[in-house]
């Protein structure tokens, strides 16, 4: 995937979630996927010790015994990225490396996660635009609710629950 030169330009401090899940290595599969299932957010960042462990999807957890813990089906290590990363870069590191999201760190704290559908939304969202539900900047300008500016979270709240 290539962005066009003005969006490759900017950084993924720009689009990166910053509404971080976690997880302990110890956590069980079972309470993971009931994490997932109620958080809309299908990718957690494992920590032990305070220090990322490894990732974890929704797909990771489908495969895994229910019994089982996050250990055994994470994947680790983690390949990280600064927030000064460009988010062609991320683009670039993800395709290469067969990932679906990175988590951004500043030295040894982490600081977001970005993922491919927000480095796709970053096309779609002006810096400019204030969400209308929860008002953060960065909303989409061709947002499937015509009466509404939404945000990424915003919008995946809303798929993930359905409308009023």
């Amino acid at each position: 995937m290539t962005l066009n030169s003005d969006i490759a330009r900017c950084t993924v401090a720009e689009v990166m979630g910053t509404d971080l899940f976690t997880l302990t290595a110890e956590t069980t599969v079972g309470f993971a996927r009931h994490m997932i299932a109620n958080s809309g957010n299908d990718q957690f960042i494992v920590l032990q010790d305070g220090a990322v462990a490894g990732m974890v999807c929704g797909k990771d957890l489908r495969e895994a015994d229910q019994d089982a813990r996050v250990a055994d089906c994470m994947t680790s290590p983690v390949l990280c990225i600064s927030a000064d990363t460009t988010l062609q870069e991320a683009v670039d590191i993800m395709g290469d490396n067969d990932l679906d999201c990175l988590p951004v760190v500043t030295g040894v704290y982490i600081v977001g996660l970005v993922t491919r559908a927000a480095l796709a939304l970053g096309e779609r969202t002006s810096p400019d635009l204030r969400c209308d539900v929860c008002g953060h900047m960065g909303a989409l300008e061709d947002a499937t609710t015509p009466d509404f500016a939404m945000c990424e979270r915003c919008l995946g709240l809303l798929k993930a629950t359905g409308p009023c």
